[in-house]
């Protein structure tokens, strides 16, 4: 408020119909449009790195509908919103592990995969109603959420392997999510954009 901004926070679970739904009508309710989706609700720090054949079909069937269905329920319940007021932006959260292939996270990678599938497709589907769909890959990011099985070693390793090393932080983001919500990528869709501070390239 102090900026002069709004926000508006409704808790809820993007891989339940009924809860998108809800958050939807509330945005609309409160702000009569939507400009601009960010998909970047997911599951990852909570699981443990394990084998593929290790992981628990019921831990795999929830990182799934998190993080590929609950990002196919924000956008089909967007789209048509931001069709009948000429168009939008939407930008998928998707994630470096993808370009790593990294093991032990089957499912998390498996997920973030289909996010950018998901992308580019509906890119092709939705640019004719003005609506872009872009993602950013991020690298592993520093927050305050404790991660379940990384170690100092593995965070050690994988910096030394950044052409920028050094630790990434949420604003590091900022600048491309920012760019891809705005009027200055209205050309750009379909996109994956990875910001690991040189780890991955695509």
């Amino acid at each position: 408020m102090a900026s002069g901004h709004e926000a508006l926070a409704i808790q809820t679970d993007i891989s339940d119909v009924t809860s998108v739904q809800a958050l939807v009508e509330s945005t609309l309710e409160r702000y009569q449009r939507v400009d601009v989706l960010v998909n970047n609700a997911s599951i990852f720090s909570s699981i443990k790195m394990r084998q593929f054949t290790d992981i628990p079909l019921h831990e795999w069937n929830q990182v799934i509908s998190v993080n590929i269905t609950g990002t196919f329920l924000m956008c089909r319940a967007v789209a048509p919103y931001m069709k009948a007021q000429g168009g939008g932006r939407i930008v998928n959260i998707s994630s470096a592990a993808v370009t790593m292939g990294k093991p032990k996270y089957l499912h998390y990678t498996t997920s973030k995969a289909g996010v950018i599938g998901m992308t580019r497709a509906m890119a092709k589907e939705l640019g004719s109603s003005g609506i872009t769909v872009n993602a950013v890959l991020p690298g592993a990011t520093d927050t305050e959420i404790d991660r379940e099985t990384n170690t100092a070693g593995d965070k050690a390793a994988m910096l030394s392997m950044r052409a920028i090393p050094r630790d990434e932080t949420p604003e590091d983001l900022l600048g491309i999510v920012l760019f891809l919500a705005s009027d200055e990528s209205a050309f750009i869709t379909g996109q994956s954009i990875t910001v690991d501070g040189g780890l991955t390239f695509l």
